[in-house]
């Protein structure tokens, strides 16, 4: 039978255990945020805007992708030409910089719900995101914007995770 002391012992050590494994799973969850936040960004500001559809169609999802469209009413501004001071067809626009920010802002709230054993998926299903990621329009280039980020990404993990390593968590 075991010694007062060995299971006083082997309860302080298993509390030890228990409170290194909530640390990790810790830093796990917050490198995986970070990694999700910096690909998030980085699809966001490589996104083409015309009319905004394809930037407001980035979807993020916890263990499973989204099935969401994304087809939110695009909001067009007329921009003056400064040079005739009416309004021209051509410079029809968005406001890029409200786009980035609304993206962004729906995806941190579920990017910040996920844990350690989460998968975050970041999708995008506007029908034409096979044009801008692999196919291009006649006089413009696909962006490849996917497959970029991650490329980019998958050489940044590395380092964001080992960032969370020693991280001080209270």
């Amino acid at each position: 039978m075991p010694s007062l002391s060995t299971s006083s012992n082997i309860r302080i050590f298993a509390e030890q255990l228990e409170a290194y494994r909530k640390k990790t799973h810790k830093r796990l969850d917050l490198a995986k945020q970070e990694l999700a936040k910096k690909t998030l960004a980085k699809l966001v500001s490589k996104s083409p805007v015309l009319t905004g559809q394809y930037i407001r169609g980035h979807k993020v999802s916890l263990n499973s992708r989204s099935q969401d469209v994304g087809t939110a009413p695009t909001t067009l501004k007329m921009r003056k030409n400064p040079l005739k001071g009416k309004q021209v067809g051509s410079n029809i626009g968005v406001d890029r910089r409200s786009i980035e920010m609304s993206v962004k802002g729906k995806g941190l709230q579920t990017i910040m719900q996920a844990t350690y054993d989460d998968v975050i998926y970041i999708s995008n299903n506007v029908p034409h995101r096979f044009f801008v990621e692999f196919l291009g329009w006649p006089n413009v280039p696909a962006y490849h914007v996917y497959g970029m980020t991650k490329l980019e990404m998958q050489a940044q993990a590395k380092a964001i995770v080992k960032a969370y390593e020693n991280k001080k968590i209270p």
